[in-house]
């Protein structure tokens, strides 16, 4: 259900919006930049965890431990981008 079953495009995702009861789709070996993919069932809401707060009581390890998993947070929000 992760891959795309065909893909369409702007244009033609107007025309279903203004009521228009069919539309152009294609598959896989056609598609072409810009096109949008459909699946066959939604697709999961990525879900990133709440970040983790530091105080002064925390020893070395655990500050560090916290540093670790908000960089990882951080890097999951800005999808790898730095």
């Amino acid at each position: 259900d992760a891959d795309p079953v065909v893909f369409t495009d702007e244009r033609n995702l107007h025309h279903i919006a203004r009521g228009r009861e069919t539309s152009l789709i294609w598959g896989k070996q056609n598609q072409e930049v810009g096109d949008i993919p459909l699946y066959r069932h939604a697709q999961p809401v990525p879900v990133v965890p709440d970040e983790m707060a530091t105080s002064d009581d925390m020893n070395l390890y655990q500050k560090s431990f916290a540093q670790g998993y908000n960089a990882c947070r951080n890097a999951m929000l800005n999808g790898g981008k730095s």
